[in-house]
């Protein structure tokens, strides 16, 4: 809430300061001492003039009190907020002061929390990478959910949904494909039409099951389509907003899949051999909030076109390199799929590990049949063989994951297709993005 006090993560670790952050027309201002020093700059402070000079390597940044005229190697620039003095603390414009020192910033609302980091490359990304690559697959349209209505009641109709919308679903699909490391899908005319029968079925008759029964009304063709929808798709369930962004979120809600022990869903969209899917989306009016509108989103994997793509090495989510604290919700466990052409099948009893936090050097052991969260999960609808873990066993899913924070996952007792023993090492670095 906003009651809360403001915090400064640099790294990974908050700043402690001699008072408070304050906030001034939406800029966090801090103690100037404090927020130099930490970032490795040199302080001046010039009493007479009431200026404030910060130096590191060939950058120089000067402020002075009450002024919102700020330089930076001497090239002057206009302030939202002036530095001030707060209860006798000399307090500056934390984000223009952290980015003239090439420092990455952004704001954790749901932290009230401030996070600083350099951006260096880590397993080929920076956090201006993967920032781009969440522009690049945006959603952006804004327009009828629908091309065609459907119908809820008898005689029952699938409709059709806009291609804009459907489209929005799809680079959410693509992009943590991307991010793993896998190519792209397309969507599927005949694929849509099947989910988004399965969808408006759900709806309509109140169920919410990959096995769906026949209620009265329902006509044979209609629920010989919607059954199979219902049985061959993730199946996700969002609040309608004004963003008109449910697709979107219904495939991060999938990919994350917190909660489910067997990580169906996200072992279905980030498979490698896949090409197609289908999205199916109906809403209707939330039974217990008449203020809320629920949808049934379905997105139909199927195997029918296969790739022959062998390339790839593994498939880890969180994938390796920076990962957006905001897509990793609390509890979510990890999970790592070996290619088949070039590992054996992971045996459950011979591998171990650990995940190594690089921030407070902490070590979770992996160890078979004795960490929680840690073992090999085998295929159940189609699936690929999964080894899946926490990077923290204690509170794991009680502590939300911290930006900052950055895991070294190393997994051995593995196999080579040849025989000869394989151990698979890589870094996660948790961080925040605008």
């Amino acid at each position: 809430g906003s009651w809360m006090p403001i915090e400064v993560n640099i790294e990974g670790k908050l700043l402690k300061m001699p008072v408070d952050p304050v906030i001034q027309s939406g800029t966090t201002l801090v103690p100037m001492r404090a927020i130099f020093e930490a970032l490795g700059a040199e302080i001046k402070w010039d009493n007479k003039t009431q200026t404030v000079t910060g130096t590191k390597g060939d950058t120089k940044v000067e402020l002075t009190i009450g002024s919102k005229i700020a330089k930076l190697n001497g090239t002057t620039s206009q302030l939202i907020v002036a530095p001030a003095l707060v209860d006798g603390s000399t307090m500056i414009p934390l984000r223009y002061v952290s980015e003239s020192l090439s420092m990455h910033v952004a704001w954790i609302n749901s932290e009230r929390q401030v996070y600083i980091a350099k951006d260096r490359a880590i397993e080929g990304t920076t956090m201006a990478s993967v920032e781009a690559l969440f522009n690049k697959y945006a959603p952006t349209y804004k327009g009828d959910r629908f091309a065609e209505q459907p119908s809820y009641t008898a005689p029952y109709k699938a409709g059709k949904l806009s291609d804009g919308f459907m489209q929005d679903g799809l680079k959410a699909a693509n992009l943590v494909r991307e991010m793993a490391g896998l190519p792209a899908l397309v969507l599927d005319a005949n694929y849509n039409d099947i989910a988004q029968h399965g969808s408006v079925l759900l709806t309509a008759t109140n169920q919410s099951t990959h096995t769906p029964t026949q209620t009265a009304g329902v006509d044979d063709s209609f629920f010989k389509k919607a059954y199979d929808g219902a049985v061959t798709s993730s199946l996700a369930s969002v609040k309608e907003t004004n963003d008109t962004n449910e697709l979107y979120e219904g495939i991060r809600i999938l990919t994350s899949d917190t909660g489910y022990s067997t990580l169906g869903h996200r072992r279905w969209i980030l498979d490698p051999s896949l090409q197609k899917i289908g999205l199916g989306y109906s809403s209707k009016v939330d039974p217990y909030n008449k203020d809320i509108r629920v949808s049934n989103i379905l997105v139909r994997d199927m195997y029918d076109s296969q790739s022959t793509d062998s390339s790839y090495d593994y498939v880890a989510w969180p994938n390796k390199g920076y990962f957006p604290v905001s897509w990793l919700p609390q509890g979510t466990a990890w999970s790592l799929y070996l290619n088949p052409n070039k590992y054996k099948l992971p045996e459950p009893a011979e591998v171990a590990g650990k995940v190594t936090n690089l921030v407070d050097g902490k070590v979770t052991e992996l160890i078979p049949n004795e960490t929680p969260g840690f073992g090999v999960l085998y295929d159940n609808n189609g699936e690929r063989v999964t080894i899946t873990f926490l990077p923290k066993v204690d509170d794991s899913y009680f502590d939300k994951p911290n930006a900052g924070n950055e895991f070294v996952v190393e997994l051995n007792g593995l196999y080579k297709t040849d025989g000869t023993p394989a151990t698979i090492k890589y870094t996660v670095k948790l961080f925040a993005m605008e």
